[in-house]
């Protein structure tokens, strides 16, 4: 199902490789610091990086190094897998809807009613989660 041709214990066509499981910890906690306005900053060497910080701003949209991680974690599992070969229909509305969460809080005002509650910080981060492994799974 793959769209990669790598050897298979790199790429397993029948669920999550080791590709995608190099990548979720980044998903996590990318959107973990992008939904629920997490802060998460290491210093190394006197240098102090954190996930919130603005790398670029584009005509309002603030784009961190949170959103941009999320977005070159999706590219790859996109990139790696059959993502629209689901078994059920369902299956293609939760990354679906992962993918409109991503876009959405990337706007401002988006971004602002994600985080205004925590209840809706939390669903948007499970759906993301989700999205994530049935992207990552087929």
């Amino acid at each position: 199902m793959s769209t990669l041709d790598a050897p298979d214990f790199i790429h397993n066509n029948s669920g999550v490789d080791i590709i995608d499981s190099l990548g979720a910890p980044f998903f996590a906690i990318a959107s973990f610091v992008t939904l629920l306005e997490a802060t998460i900053s290491l210093t190394y060497f006197g240098v102090s990086f954190s996930m919130s910080d603005v790398v670029w701003t584009l005509g309002g949209l603030d784009l961190t190094w949170a959103w941009l991680t999320t977005t070159l974690v999706l590219a790859v599992v996109w990139a790696t897998n059959e993502v629209g070969d689901y078994d059920q229909d369902w299956h293609r509305y939760i990354p679906a809807g992962m993918l409109v969460i991503h876009a959405v809080v990337l706007f401002p005002t988006g971004h602002d009613i994600v985080v205004s509650s925590d209840i809706i910080g939390t669903v948007a981060l499970m759906v993301m989660g989700a999205g994530y492994y049935l992207a990552a799974y087929y």
